[in-house]
Parts: structure tokens; sequence; C-alpha cells
């Protein structure tokens, strides 16, 4: 890397207080950031698709300032973004997203791997919901409410090696009751694979 502290860390684009106001460095993250999104281009391209614009575009928009990151903000947000090209990208873009997370575990391992002072966590983790479109959403217990609540929950592993952490793979819980309703599953494009029910303790990552 050139001259400048500006660095990537497992928790993302590190810079330090004193050189967000510094033209140069800012400049210097702008590059690593559109480095970083091209290193992950090739999973956006395929099958007719080019996503990689959007897949930039949406993970800016998580990375901005905005409280809230929904995709009616980011595409007000982010410049050159639109909420139509965002939607298509999140609900209809054909992207495989296990060899995206095979990418992001390899380089979480090349970042913090080591056969002593490394570890793999597993967890689940609760989203609380007031719709009921959601893929896997219902009333059931919330780990983060303390509660049962209506809510999504996944199952995440993460690779972690002192005080930092990386999300390494994932998988979204699907209670019986998605299983057993084929409308709605349809309705919220759920893959055929993905259409059965496990408890939490055998839903998940990895393939």
């Amino acid at each position: 890397m050139r001259n400048s502290s500006v660095r990537w860390s497992s928790g993302g684009l590190a810079l330090r207080a004193e050189e967000k106001n510094d033209i140069a460095a800012l400049k210097d993250a702008a590059r690593m950031f559109v480095e970083f999104c091209h290193s992950y281009s090739p999973h956006f391209i395929g099958r007719g698709m080019n996503s990689v614009g959007h897949a930039r575009h949406y993970l800016s928009g998580l990375l901005g300032t905005q409280r809230r990151k929904n995709l009616e903000v980011i595409g007000q947000d982010v410049k050159g973004s639109d909420y139509q090209g965002l939607e298509r990208f999140i609900s209809s873009s054909l992207w495989d997203h296990h060899s995206l997370m095979d990418q992001v575990a390899c380089d979480a391992n090349a970042l913090l791997g080591d056969e002593k002072l490394a570890g793999l966590y597993i967890d689940e983790r609760s989203f609380l919901k007031k719709g009921h479109a959601s893929v896997g959403v219902q009333r059931q217990w919330s780990g983060r409410a303390g509660k049962v609540e209506n809510c999504q929950v996944g199952v995440y592993a993460c690779l972690g090696r002192d005080t930092r952490v990386c999300l390494t793979d994932f998988c979204l819980y699907l209670p019986e009751a998605w299983t057993q309703d084929s409308a709605r599953l349809d309705k919220a494009k759920v893959p055929e694979q993905c259409r059965v029910h496990k408890t939490r303790n055998t839903s998940r990552p990895g393939r």
C-alpha cells in the first residue's frame, strides 16, 4: 500500500479520527473500497446479467451514515444508484451466494486464521419484524429481545481472533409453518432445495 494508514481490517475500512477530514486519506479509502468490491465482482456476473454496480451501490449504502438502511434510503444516499435497480438486485438477480461466502471465508482466514489463537463461533441471532412477508418470519423466541416476538432467526458462523471477528457463513431458520405453506414459499421465492424444516440446532451454516 502507498504511504497511508488507511487500511482494511476485519471490522471494515478503518480511518483514524484525524484522517476523516484528510482529502488524501479519504481518496485512498475510496480507492481501497473500489478495489475490495472489484475482488468480489466475478460473483455478480453471469447468466446474462451484470449486477456488479448494484452490489457496490448496496454495500456503499450499508456503510453509509444514514441510520436506516432500507433500499429507498440507500437509493437516495448513494450517488449513481437507483431504487428499482437495487430492488431487482436484492429480489431477483441471479448470483451464487455460496461461492461469494466461500471467498469471504478464505479472505477471513488469511486475515484472522491461526491454529492456536483463532476460533470458529456458531450462534443464532434474531431480527425483529413487523410484517409477515419476510422469509421465515413468525412469532418465535428472540434471544435479542429475550421473549417471543415476531422475528426472523438466522444461524451464523464467524471466524474470530482476539477482538476481531468476521462472518464466514450463515443459514436462515425456516419454521415448520413455512415449509408446510407452498403458496407462501412460492411468493417469497424460496428455492426448492431450501424448503425443508430443520430445528435451530440442526440449522447450521455450511453445505
